[in-house]
């Protein structure tokens, strides 16, 4: 199983195994108040594209990815299945720290 990287602002990076990465970037297509970041979401999910970069977007836009990808904690405690939370939530956790 491969990993899936989003490179953050200031050299911040954040990598998880390729169905984490995919769970997210489907979550950041469902959530994204942004019709770009929804879109390029989506066609990254669709194509199997192991990353994300925040520099793709506006300012205004990567504030926004970086807001929605802060709650995805509480997004994963709600809809992941409870038996991996142990390895899912610390992981996502580390998404905190993306700026």
């Amino acid at each position: 199983m491969g990993w899936g990287t989003i490179d953050g602002r200031n050299d911040t990076w954040w990598e998880a195994r390729n169905g984490l990465f995919v769970w997210l970037l489907e979550k950041i297509a469902e959530s994204s108040g942004s019709e770009n970041v929804r879109h390029l979401a989506r066609e990254h999910a669709d194509a199997g594209v192991s990353w994300l970069d925040l520099g793709e977007f506006s300012p205004s836009e990567q504030d926004d990815l970086v807001a929605l990808l802060q709650d995805m904690v509480e997004v994963s405690r709600k809809e992941l299945p409870a038996e991996y939370h142990h390895l899912t939530l610390p992981k996502l956790e580390e998404l905190k720290h993306l700026e």
